[in-house]
């Protein structure tokens, strides 16, 4: 199984590989801020994605921690906007791969 572990990165935030790519959709970098994951879950089986300002959407996973579905909310908001409009385009290869969380 391919797991996508989630680490605090030198800014203290737990990032991983979604995070990151997600970052380099970014309309306006900045080298100081980034897109990250809350580090506790909301439900159990939801983590927000956030990025410095407001949670940007969400990473949905079953009992067993695997990926079902990455949302970026574009209704509250739109904090999407500060993606380019492509970003969702590299959510699909990451369901079905374990979110492993290495915060503590």
């Amino acid at each position: 199984m391919t797991e996508l572990i989630t680490k605090k990165d030198e800014y203290i935030e737990p990032t991983n590989d979604l995070t990151r790519e997600m970052d380099s959709y970014l309309k306006h970098e900045n080298k100081y801020m980034q897109t990250y994951i809350y580090d506790h879950s909301l439900t159990g089986k939801t983590w927000a994605i956030r990025y410095p300002g407001a949670t940007r959407g969400h990473i949905e996973v079953d009992e067993n921690n695997i990926i079902k579905d990455i949302v970026l909310y574009k209704d509250s908001y739109n904090t999407d906007k500060i993606y380019k409009d492509d970003v969702r385009s590299c959510f699909e290869k990451y369901i079905g791969f374990k979110l492993v969380m290495e915060v503590d």
